[in-house]
């Protein structure tokens, strides 16, 4: 029992220190696929940011709803190192051209930003800020915490799924993923979305699954089609474009 307990808890140290810049204590674990099943309660933590930002415009300073939307996303953003933007960024300087598919990987492996990059940075932080302020008008902030967690589970989904483009990098770290790998990231989703169903209703709930789900197959379809499989800035991605097609659809939709 306390080995499985140190086990548990190497792994989430793993996984934040994979999501976050948190200088978190301990010793990661020697198998990185372990923590995989572990990256919603990530998502979980980094919530905490723009529920402490709602209660404390609300309570506290009484501010319009822009300057929280704002501060709550740049706190959460700092707090993953922009680690994912950048892998939107260099996803779509790849992704936008029409090359091979060695091309691609050097495009991705190159530290530059282009023009399809930098545009798609500031489109998706544009499209979050419009998004999460309805959320604080609206005293939403529920689903703007259901969408960070949402697409933390298809940071999971993704290398626990999808094969590893090339020989290193992030996604490499997460090694060749087995039955139990796969059987634990299906049963946090699922335990995910049961969470997510009680916190915003079973139809608003089932628009968010279905946006979430779509855009996360269609880029995994992308990334095999273009690639052959995902690498490090394909899951930082998929986290941002999920999160948009999540909130999107909840209030857009619903």
């Amino acid at each position: 029992m306390e080995l499985r307990r140190t086990v548990h808890m190497n792994s989430l140290i793993t996984a934040i220190r994979t999501l976050t810049i948190f200088p978190i204590p301990g010793k990661d674990t020697i198998h990185f696929e372990r923590s995989l099943f572990l990256f919603p309660v990530v998502g979980v933590l980094l919530s905490l940011i723009p529920l402490g930002v709602w209660w404390w415009a609300e309570t506290i300073v009484m501010l319009d709803t822009l300057v929280p939307a704002i501060t709550a996303l740049g706190l959460v953003t700092w707090a993953t190192g922009a680690l994912h933007l950048d892998g939107l960024g260099d996803v779509a300087d790849a992704f936008g051209g029409a090359g091979d598919r060695e091309q691609v990987l050097a495009i991705l492996k190159d530290s530059r930003m282009g023009s399809f990059g930098v545009t798609a940075i500031v489109f998706d932080l544009l499209l979050k800020t419009a998004l999460w302020r309805i959320a604080f008008e609206q005293r939403a902030v529920i689903v703007i915490m259901c969408g960070l967690v949402m697409a933390r589970c298809g940071q999971a989904i993704l290398p626990a799924f999808m094969p590893n483009a090339r020989g290193g990098g992030l996604a490499a770290s997460f090694g060749t993923q087995g039955k139990t790998t796969r059987y634990s990231v299906i049963v946090a989703t699922l335990l995910v979305l049961l969470c997510v169903v009680v916190a915003v209703g079973p139809l608003r709930a089932g628009v968010m699954t279905v946006a979430g789900g779509a855009a996360l197959v269609i880029f995994a379809r992308q990334c095999r089609v273009r690639i052959g499989g995902i690498t490090g800035d394909c899951i930082g991605a998929a986290n941002e474009l999920i999160e948009v097609a999540v909130l999107a659809a909840a209030f857009l939709v619903v």
